[in-house]
């Protein structure tokens, strides 16, 4: 049976870095006119913002939104030493997922902390080659758009990826070049092109989405905050996160196309909203509700998450055990909170309680220096180095109050730094000109892949 199902998306997106959407049921003809041979992509736009715009599924409670972080202090029970930070995130760009106030309350605790780690370390690029790998082998066996049996749902799925290809063509592209575009696309599995739908039904991501389909997706709250880590790491094996996402691309046999069309009309909004709320009891609740509604139970979801979550909290309390300074922790927010086998509850057992942070202000930091934390900045590779481990020539750009380097903190608010903030400023993309190759747009949608791949929340 076709496994995704509407609940399962946003639950994802809390628990890897991946994504979800909500959408309007696309029809059954193309949005796209033929201008003089070439395609009108103002309309295709237009056509896609009208449709995202009667979105609206998902509602977060009407209650008042504290806007809060996601924040915990790790506290070692025996001492009542606090030892580190656990960061519950959602796998989208910070200024999408965080408020200022909440941004600058991680900031301060990754001002506090010296090394961080994440589910993995999405700054180690044979880790994203891996992955990429990962994904091109379970590409091959996958369904494909032209294995929907039902010609008039085959057909929404053609007519929206070729919107995809109009987009990723640029304005100005000629018709053959969108074509080329077209059928690299209709070659990918239909896991792949639910992640771009759900990701083109959600608002929010709009001015991202371009970026996306080119290949250079924005950086995640997951890689900024990794990238601030002095020095960062991961707590995961690429292979766990590759067998979770086998179970996820289905073969061809496997298609459900009662799914599939509720899969048109999957949406990140909900999410995204509820976790920039900032209310955590109310946060799990409802991803607890998802949870149970999405093969609670099953084999499949025990790996997503209590398995993982068990070999997180391994993970965590043998980094705390060799470190002499507070350490950052940052996954997928549902694992910290939901479920039996919570981190909040496997911590328990190896002498560690979470507590709550709403707010991690300057002052409650000690603001560590790259000294402190025994680091220097790897220019080469855009990353903290271990004094002594890497032969680059380093700088020491702070992420503290160091006088005799630049700015104290790299980040300064989530509106002003949506990639890594240590990268190069120049990684806006750009639109693909009219001619693209098949390798060149093959190769762009590798990094989109790899990010779903993770999985947003978990």
């Amino acid at each position: 049976m076709f496994p995704l199902k509407s609940t399962l998306l946003s639950f994802l997106l809390t628990t890897s870095p991946a994504e979800g959407v909500n959408v309007k049921q696309l029809t059954d003809q193309s949005s796209g006119h033929m201008i003089g041979g070439m395609m009108d992509i103002s309309l295709i736009q237009a056509s896609h913002r009208r449709k995202v715009q009667a979105v609206d599924e998902i509602q977060t409670d009407a209650s008042p939104c504290p806007g809060n972080p996601f924040l915990w202090k790790i506290i070692e029970d025996e001492s009542g030493k606090h030892v580190g930070f656990g960061v519950g995130t959602l796998h989208f760009p910070t200024d999408l997922a965080l408020t200022d106030d909440a941004y600058g309350s991680i900031i301060h605790a990754v001002e506090d902390s010296c090394g961080i780690y994440g589910e993995l370390d999405l700054m180690d690029g044979m880790v994203a080659q891996e992955l990429a790998d990962c994904v091109g082998d379970l590409n091959v066996e996958a369904a494909k758009i032209a294995d929907i049996q039902d010609e008039d749902l085959r057909l929404s799925y053609e007519n929206v990826s070729r919107e995809f290809a109009v987009l990723a063509a640029g304005a100005g592209a000629d018709a053959e070049s969108i074509d080329i575009i077209h059928q690299q696309l209709l070659q990918l599995s239909l896991y792949s092109i639910l992640s771009f739908i759900t990701f083109s039904n959600t608002p929010e991501y709009e001015e991202y989405f371009l970026q996306k389909l080119f290949g250079m997706p924005p950086s995640s709250l997951d890689q900024t905050l990794l990238s601030l880590g002095r020095p960062n790491g991961g707590v995961e094996e690429v292979s766990t996160q590759c067998e979770i996402l086998a179970a996820l691309i289905f073969p061809p046999e496997e298609l459900n196309e009662a799914e599939l069309r509720l899969a048109l009309n999957q949406t990140f909004s909900g999410i995204l909203n509820m976790y920039k709320c900032g209310d955590i009891d109310t946060f799990t609740i409802a991803q607890e509700m998802n949870f149970e509604q999405s093969m609670a139970g099953s084999e499949f979801m025990i790996s997503l998450l209590d398995t993982r979550n068990e070999q997180m909290a391994a993970g965590i309390d043998e980094i705390l055990k060799v470190s002499d300074d507070r350490v950052l922790f940052a996954f997928g927010a549902s694992h910290w909170t939901v479920g039996e086998k919570s981190l909040d509850v496997l911590l328990k057992g190896y002498g560690y309680s979470l507590e709550y942070v709403p707010n991690y202000a300057k002052d409650d930091a000690e603001d560590l220096s790259n000294e402190e934390c025994e680091v220097v900045f790897n220019s080469i590779d855009g990353v903290f180095d271990l004094i002594g481990v890497s032969n680059s020539t380093a700088s020491t750009p702070v992420l503290s109050g160091d006088s005799e380097s630049p700015s104290a903190s790299p980040v300064s608010s989530p509106s002003k730094s949506t990639a890594s903030p240590i990268s190069s400023s120049d990684n806006t993309a750009s639109p693909v000109s009219g001619g693209s190759s098949l390798n060149v747009f093959k190769a762009s949608i590798a990094p989109v892949l790899c990010a779903f791949g993770s999985m947003y929340l978990y």
